[in-house]
Parts: C-alpha cells; structure tokens; sequence
C-alpha cells in the first residue's frame, strides 16, 4: 500500500516516521521545509513535487493538516485538485477541522469518486512519537477498515464511533472539551497551592493518587511547577477546538454551561498572547486577572 502524508508538523511527522519505521508500506509525503524533506528521504520515505502529485501518487492520503483553512487552501481551493486525482483513493482526515467542514469534504470528494474517512486522533505529540494515538473513525465500513489498517503504525487504539463523516469529529470535540475543562482545573489548583504556599510537591503527588486526578492534572501539574510552557496541545490549538465544538453543537437544545465557560477562557489567553504556548500556560491567566484588578 502507498500511504502518503498531507501536513507535517508537530503531530504528522512523527506519524509519517512510524509508518517508516512499519516498512510494510511505502511512505509519500509533501513538505515545502528543505530540513523535512531531508530527514524523511533520508529515512526512506519518497517526496512528491505538490499536494496533487501526492495524493495521486498514494492509494491512501493521511492528511494531517493544522486547521479548516489548510485543508481549503492544499485539497479543495475550487475543486481543482480534486479534479486531477483519477482512481480509487482514501482520505483520511486526521486533522480537528470540525464536522460541518469533513461533510464538506466528503461530498466534494464522493463526486470524483474519491472516498474519505474521518479519522482524528488524540494523545498530543508525546503519542504521535511512540506511536499509540487514539483515532477517532467515522464513515462508511471499506474507508474505515482501510483507515485503520493504514493507521496501525501511529495508533495504539482506534474507535468506530460512526457510520457517517462529522460523528468522529464531533467525539473528538468532546474529549477536547474535557481538555480544556481538566486543564482550566488543574492551573486553578496550582495558582491556589501557590498563593496558599502549599509544598506543590506534596500537593501533586496527594492529588496525582486520588479521586480528583485526572491525565491532563499528571502531565501539566509538574509542568507548571517546572514553569515548561513549550508547546505540545498549546493554547490556540484549544482555543480553536472548543470554538468548532461550539459551532458542532450549536443545534443542540442542551445547555453547554462548560463549553461556553471553557472556550471563553482560552479565547481571552490567545488574545492576550499566549496562543503558542502550551495548553498549561492557561495558568498565566490569574496572574493577569489580578493585574486587571
């Protein structure tokens, strides 16, 4: 099978280097930075020319790009990409663009005979390095099967959540909203230890082994007693999430009381500059609040 990588940052490249590291497939990727494209050829992936020339060239398009508009602007910009694929392909979207934006998708690429599959994944850039990301699959039964087996080498687990494209993406809003919510929690704790002058040592460690814990308090609790704010899921990442989760459930009579409060909070922290710095740099927030006292 020829798998090909659309989107090479933080999380695609890692993804793309587990799949080389399978070896029982051959790996394509576009990239326009002359250092990726080093590092992959030299691993032994094979570059293409354009987004077209890839995605032509692969039986399967793993795309892995940032947002909604990086899709638009490399696959869909009038179609005409789209127009010059010719044969049976598979793309899988792996990137959060939201659900309206995957549906849209689909139906451009279902008129060329094109098929998709609406894969996200979860576990940030620590998993897309070792390889044992959560995918998220929605779409019809061929695409998903042939998504997963594409998704072996970058995956460690992968759940059918539904047989339409948008439902993978909307569960993956979800986990981001508890993200979100979990990290909100956790930089509160650690601003009131702190101004309580608590041992934070202490404190993580009690909390870490109790009923309050939670993944995002274990991995960015000791981060911010480190003062580490390089990015892995960073602020603007989040903001934009919670935004589309917004936008995914708007129809909804349910109030979401949390989203709003969640979403709000992040898109005041990228407002005020901190939309590259890890999701944790949350925490600068009350620093500033009581500044604006």
């Amino acid at each position: 099978m020829k798998i090909g990588f659309l989107g090479l940052g933080k999380m695609g490249k890692p993804m793309a280097v587990n799949s080389l590291r399978d070896q029982r497939n051959t790996v394509l990727f576009y990239a326009r930075r002359r250092e990726i494209r080093a590092e992959l050829k030299a691993l032994g992936a094979k570059a293409a020319g354009s987004a077209a020339e890839l995605v032509s060239g692969s039986d399967v398009c793993v795309i892995v790009l940032a947002d909604e508009a990086q899709l638009r602007e490399c696959l869909w910009p009038d179609g005409k990409l789209l127009d010059e694929i010719s044969g049976e392909k598979l793309m899988v979207v792996c990137s959060t663009v939201g659900a309206e934006c995957v549906r849209q998708f689909e139906d451009a690429c279902r008129e060329r005979g094109v098929a998709v599959a609406d894969a996200p994944v979860s576990g940030g850039t620590a998993k897309a390095a070792s390889g044992t990301l959560t995918m998220y699959l929605a779409g019809a039964e061929e695409a998903c099967r042939m998504a997963e087996t594409a998704a072996e080498p970058f995956t460690r687990n992968r759940y059918r959540v539904g047989d339409r494209a948008g439902q993978a993406q909307e569960v993956k809003l979800l986990n981001q909203l508890l993200v979100g919510a979990h990290m909100i929690a956790a930089a509160e704790v650690y601003a009131l230890a702190r101004e309580a002058h608590m041992d934070l040592e202490t404190v993580y460690e009690a909390i870490a082994d109790s009923a309050g814990s939670s993944v995002v308090f274990r991995n960015r609790f000791p981060r911010l007693m480190e003062g580490d704010y390089a990015p892995g899921a960073d602020v603007g990442t989040i903001c934009k999430d919670t935004a589309l989760a917004q936008r995914a459930f708007r129809r909804l009579e349910t109030g979401d009381f949390l989203l709003g409060q969640v979403s709000g909070r992040f898109r005041v922290a990228k407002t005020r500059g901190l939309s590259g710095e890890d999701m944790c740099a949350i925490e600068k927030m009350y620093d500033r609040d009581e500044e604006n006292k």
